[in-house]
């Protein structure tokens, strides 16, 4: 509470300044402790001594401070930073002379105090590993800490710090965190979603080492979820079916281990159009799958999505998704089906005649049976072949004439006692001089047997 001199006046005599002792505490100086740190100053800062120990107790952790540095060589390059009780200026000059000044401020009580003494330090050599530089945090579906580095073949480790521990004016080194997913990592950046809550303060720092050599942590990056998160344009995925269309929208960039819309439900908002009009038709919708029905067949239709963060106050939501275009086409299911029922027809022919043709096979083999020859008369066949039995069979017929004959059969007795039988041949019929050879050569045989 701010009272003016007349009111103060007043209040004195009135007797009344005990009900109000808040309006003439005052703040004292803070008591500063520096520590030099390579490229960096370390700032250790008590809270100020005031005159009424007892009013302002419970407001020691909300003071702040405001702090003006420069290089003693040279008083025009002063720079104000807000900063908490232990806190670090990094980015200076190594091997060089700094002086700073610290002032207390309650900002609630819009109330300041006077300036700490000044105070001169000199910052260090740099030390053989740089700290890690350009420390950012890419919030967009999900939070990753990325970070540069001079040199390769080098790991790095994250930690974290809850804002929370900056205004307690205690030691909080050991309140940091080491994130266990980016502990002794290669890669310059470092998904820390699965971490941290929603709707929270933090702090992080990178540290590089190589082997048992660490470089300093590198200066803190402060994250806060609700005003840093930004949300990327999601994709949507359009299908026709009959008169409706099947969307589905994704979020790209989104974690597997922990995705960023578990902790903040998202809200769609789907627009959607005929592409040879203007008109928009739009809905709203929680989950990532839906229809949209009753829309007009052989039509070409447009959608677009974007996210909105539910129960926002200031209205945060992402950017449109990329334009996604289909038409209906009420006939494709049933060409397709028929196309599916005339290829099982023709497969269905196709087998059919299979068995059929090995089923007249087994038919005929069963009951028509097929007659070989024997195996000598094949063996003859193969040995003599058909033209040769053929012309020997005509050259046989030529030179042989075969006719009726009658046999005679006599029965005589030779010199030695002998009863020898004699056969002679005569035709049933006399044809000239074939009957005069043969009556001759009978009757010569009949005298040399005599």
């Amino acid at each position: 509470m701010l009272f003016s001199a007349a009111g103060l006046v007043l209040l004195l005599a009135s007797g009344e300044l005990s009900r109000f002792p808040s309006a003439a505490a005052q703040i004292g100086p803070p008591e500063v402790q520096l520590e030099a740190e390579d490229t960096s100053i370390i700032i250790n800062i008590s809270p100020p001594r005031i005159t009424n120990s007892s009013m302002w107790a419970t407001h020691i952790s909300s003071f702040t401070y405001s702090l003006i540095i420069w290089k003693n060589s040279s008083h025009v390059e002063e720079t104000r930073h807000t900063v908490y009780s232990r806190d670090k200026i990094n980015d200076l000059s190594p091997e060089t002379t700094y002086c700073l000044k610290v002032q207390a401020k309650l900002p609630i009580q819009k109330k300041n105090g006077p300036y700490s003494p000044i105070l001169c330090i000199n910052t260090t050599a740099e030390h053989k590993l740089p700290r890690p530089e350009n420390v950012e945090v890419d919030a967009v579906n999900n939070y990753v800490l990325k970070w540069d580095y001079p040199y390769e073949n080098m790991n790095f480790q994250v930690q974290y710090l809850l804002a929370y521990y900056k205004r307690i004016p205690e030691d909080y080194s050991d309140k940091w965190k080491t994130i266990s997913d980016c502990k002794n990592i290669v890669s310059r950046h470092c998904d820390f979603s699965k971490e941290i809550t929603k709707d929270g303060i933090y702090y992080l720092r990178v540290q590089a080492s190589n082997g048992t050599i660490t470089s300093f942590w590198s200066a803190e990056r402060k994250f806060d979820t609700r005003l840093q998160t930004r949300r990327g344009p999601p994709s949507i995925i359009v299908k026709p079916d009959k008169d409706s269309f099947s969307v589905y929208i994704s979020i790209p960039g989104e974690s597997e281990k922990k995705p960023m819309s578990q902790d903040y439900p998202l809200t769609y908002e789907v627009t959607y159009w005929e592409n040879s009009s203007n008109i928009e038709n739009k809905v709203t919708v929680k989950q990532k799958l839906f229809k949209v029905s009753n829309l007009k067949p052989l039509t070409l239709y447009c959608f677009k999505v974007r996210a909105f963060l539910e129960d926002e106050k200031n209205d945060k939501h992402s950017q449109f998704s990329n334009i996604e275009c289909e038409k209906i086409t009420p006939d494709e299911h049933g060409k397709t089906w028929i196309a599916v029922i005339c290829f099982v027809f023709i497969i269905g022919l196709i087998f059919i005649a299979y068995c059929l043709k090995h089923l007249l096979r087994w038919v005929k083999y069963v009951f028509y049976p097929s007659c070989k020859p024997p195996s000598n008369m094949g063996e003859w066949f193969s040995d003599q072949p058909l033209k040769n039995f053929l012309v020997t069979s005509e050259e046989q017929t030529e030179s042989c004439i075969i006719e009726k004959t009658n046999i005679i059969v006599s029965e005589e007795t030779n010199q030695n006692g002998i009863s020898v039988d004699i056969c002679s041949k005569q035709d049933s019929h006399d044809s000239g001089n074939y009957s005069n050879e043969d009556e001759t050569s009978s009757n010569k045989m009949t005298e040399e047997t005599l």
